[in-house]
């Protein structure tokens, strides 16, 4: 381990218990490795900054180029925006490539430098300047939905009532056998075809939000179940690395022996 990720005991339990307060799609079995593509990372970094991470942007990863490349976009979209220049180019190599204490060291650098810009944010917020700035900010937006406000109730007030000012023209009288209520009836059908026309939209956007939300679960369980395959393959390939170990050790065992009896 370098010395540079060297933590206490006390620190290490305390970032532990910080990163299971989060919840996070992958489930928590090795740390070193559920971090290692960055995926965990921009879930938490998202529940302080949801604005600023957007989770797509990082692809479940196996490889280690793979997986720099999501740290690099991390800390190039995320880190450094947020004025967090901690994390280096051999410290990424070192999480992609599950180096112990590299992945403890970044969230404890990540959690130090999340409340610093908190706590930095705060106080620029209570400074007394900028307490007048947002009073006068508040003043403003108050004003401005007031007036908006006015301005509805006024073109409520003109739709309801015909204005003063201008006259429509006397409609010519109806023919003979047509009813005199076929315009308000015409205009009534046309604003009932218009709301109609919005909840479809509605309805259509909501669907499609849907299916967008069934497709991404559905890709998640696809990885899931492609990660489980190459856990058990590596199981296996580990298994059959033993065996032929074993199998090496006896054919050498048995030319020992070969050799020995001068055969």
């Amino acid at each position: 381990m370098t010395e540079k990720y060297e933590l206490d005991m006390d620190t290490l339990g305390d970032i532990y218990e910080w990163v299971d307060t989060f919840t996070i799609t992958r489930p928590k079995k090795n740390i070193a490795r559920d971090f290692s593509d960055c995926v965990n990372m921009a879930e938490l970094a998202k529940h302080y900054f949801p604005k600023l991470v957007d989770v797509h942007n990082y692809p479940a990863a196996n490889s280690v180029p793979r997986k720099i490349t999501n740290w690099n976009t991390f800390n190039v979209k995320v880190l450094k925006k947020l004025g967090m220049n901690f994390l280096t180019s051999d410290d990424i190599q070192n999480i992609a490539s599950c180096v112990p204490g590299s992945i403890e060291w970044c969230l404890t650098e990540f959690k130090h430098a999340s409340e610093a810009y908190f706590a930095k944010k705060q106080a620029s917020q209570n400074s007394p300047q900028e307490k007048g700035n947002s009073a006068q900010n508040q003043k403003i937006v108050k004003e401005y939905h007031e007036e908006e406000e006015l301005d509805d109730q006024s073109s409520e007030a003109d739709f309801d009532s015909p204005s003063p000012v201008q006259k429509e023209p006397t409609p010519p009288p109806a023919p003979k056998g047509k009813s005199k209520t076929q315009p308000k009836t015409v205009q009534k059908r046309a604003n009932v075809q218009q709301e109609e026309h919005i909840p479809s939209d509605l309805q259509l956007l909501t669907a499609l939000k849907k299916k967008h939300e069934e497709n991404m679960a559905e890709k998640d369980a696809t990885i899931e179940q492609l990660k489980d395959t190459i856990d058990v393959l590596e199981q296996k390939v580990s298994k059959m690395e033993q065996m032929l170990r074993l199998k090496e050790s006896r054919i050498q065992t048995l030319t020992m022996k070969i050799q020995h009896a001068g055969l």
